[in-house]
């Protein structure tokens, strides 16, 4: 007989011995039963609440990294804008350098003599600004602002593969104000300006054009306003090598006998006669002034 076999019949034999072992086994498995249930159900609720928080630290990771690479792109962007200022500032200092206008800080820097202006660097002030900036609508005033960006980009070793105008449009307050794809910030970072850049040192080019253009307004009327105030201040020695107009015009501001308002409206009508005069003679003389600034003066 095999050991297999023995011990077969001696658990039949231990069986039979004890008639309440099959009642035993069945208590056994009755406690047991449950307790097994429980045991799956604690396993499974813990398997499905930890795959819960994988996969919401996952998620959670994921928001981070699509965050930080957002800061990025932005911070590349910024970076690069940073640097077109920079740049803008050297052309800007340029370009003024080489109109002369750091070179009157005040009209009354500007040459004068025998009642008008003798001064040829403010000639070629006029002249230049004239040439470019009296008509925003004018090729000539797209040219130059053309020719400020591409000298900004220049200086920033910036390159703008588009061929497209400098023009106004939509800006935001800053380079990282609006979402950026990752092609955006590689294109920065690879020294190529960013679309929201670009619009940004538009909109500041323009804005250089038209602060400069205030300000050589600003100096050119200041300039006639200083020569009219000399004619007044010469008073009537000149007054008899005037033309008969602005002559009645003086007689009546130096005549005592007029009254205030009098004296007022002739002052005012010898403004305006002399701004006439002076328009046609500065002209020939060279001195282009702005349309702006005559509408300034003529008031």
């Amino acid at each position: 007989m095999s050991s297999l076999e023995e011990i077969l019949e001696g658990l039949d034999a231990r069986s039979g011995a004890d008639p309440n072992a099959e009642q035993t086994w069945n208590i056994l498995v009755q406690v047991l039963l449950p307790l097994v249930f429980v045991l799956t159900f604690v396993i499974i609720t813990g398997i499905t609440a930890y795959k819960s928080a994988y996969e919401g630290l996952k998620e959670l990771l994921d928001k981070d990294n699509s965050f930080a690479e957002v800061q990025l792109q932005e911070k590349v962007v910024e970076l690069q804008y940073q640097r077109l200022l920079l740049a803008l500032e050297k052309v800007k200092a340029r370009r003024r350098t080489e109109l002369g206008l750091d070179l009157f800080p005040a009209p009354d820097r500007v040459g004068r003599h025998d009642g008008g202006i003798n001064d040829s660097r403010f000639a070629a002030l006029c002249r230049d600004s004239e040439a470019v900036l009296d008509d925003p609508g004018s090729s000539a005033y797209q040219n130059h602002a053309d020719g400020l960006y591409r000298a900004v980009l220049e200086e920033a070793q910036i390159a703008d593969p588009s061929a497209g105008h400098v023009r106004r449009s939509r800006v935001e307050q800053s380079a990282g104000g609006e979402i950026l794809d990752w092609s955006q910030s590689r294109s920065a970072s690879d020294g190529i300006i960013v679309p929201a850049n670009r619009r940004l040192l538009h909109h500041h080019v323009l804005d250089f054009l038209e602060g400069l253009e205030a300000e050589i307004v600003t100096l050119q009327v200041g300039v006639v306003r200083l020569l009219f105030e000399e004619k007044l201040a010469a008073g009537a020695a000149e007054a008899e090598n005037e033309d008969p107009a602005v002559r009645a015009a003086l007689r009546r501001i130096l005549d005592p006998a007029m009254s205030e308002e009098e004296q007022r409206a002739g002052a005012e009508e010898l403004y305006r006669n002399l701004v006439r005069r002076w328009r046609s003679r500065l002209g020939e003389e060279g001195y282009l002034l702005l349309s702006e600034s005559w509408r300034t003066l003529n008031g």
